[in-house]
């Protein structure tokens, strides 16, 4: 199912790179904002930065939208704690995570479009759970990734666009990251995260 949803997102996306017209060109993207995890219920914190970097290249079918093949790679960090049932245990989370596929821009105005983005890929988490007085544990897992993106983004001119992204990072079918959850009492493992982020867009 994993290969079968890859295929069919990156021939989308490249089918829209090769028979774009003239109007091809390249996009260098870079995004700054917060994340918050979901399912990790009996905890207090739960938020933290998110940053990332996608390369696209594409283009526009005539006056209609706009495809890219894409690649995105990003870095996020979370800071949690368990309620005082639990010890008051912390845990504090770093993730890596890439992924490729897909985005479509859609004319909403002359220079106003929404974005909708597809990707399959991966995350590497680091969590350390650390209680006062005892030594920490570090606990490194991944997982298989879906990326599922939208936003809008506002276009200055002919090189430079700004806008606000909402991704979400699904980990279908996985069994990984929930052991630092559990720790710090947790009823559930994280089965994802969203970011909400701002994005500066260079066209080229």
């Amino acid at each position: 199912m994993k290969r079968m949803l890859f295929a069919a997102i990156f021939a989308l996306a490249l089918l829209g790179a090769q028979n774009a017209n003239a109007g091809n060109h390249f996009v260098f993207e870079l995004d700054a904002g917060f994340n918050s995890p979901y399912s990790i219920h009996n905890t207090e914190g739960g938020m933290g930065g998110a940053y990332g970097l996608t390369l696209g290249y594409g283009g526009r079918f005539g006056n209609g939208p706009a495809l890219y093949f894409v690649g995105r790679f990003g870095y996020s960090d979370l800071d949690y704690r368990g309620l005082n049932a639990s010890g008051g245990l912390h845990v504090t989370r770093q993730a890596l995570d890439f992924g490729f596929g897909g985005r479509l821009y859609l004319p909403i105005t002359e220079r106003l479009r929404f974005l909708l983005q597809l990707t399959l890929g991966g995350t590497f988490d680091e969590s350390e759970v650390e209680q006062r007085g005892l030594t920490s544990l570090i606990i490194k897992e991944n997982a298989f990734t879906l990326g599922v993106d939208a936003g809008l983004q506002y276009r200055i001119n002919n090189n430079f666009s700004f806008g606000f992204t909402v991704a979400n990072d699904l980990y279908p079918g996985s069994t990984a990251f929930r052991e630092a959850p559990f720790k710090v009492g947790a009823t559930e493992g994280l089965d994802g995260q969203v970011s909400c982020s701002f994005t500066a867009t260079f066209h080229f």
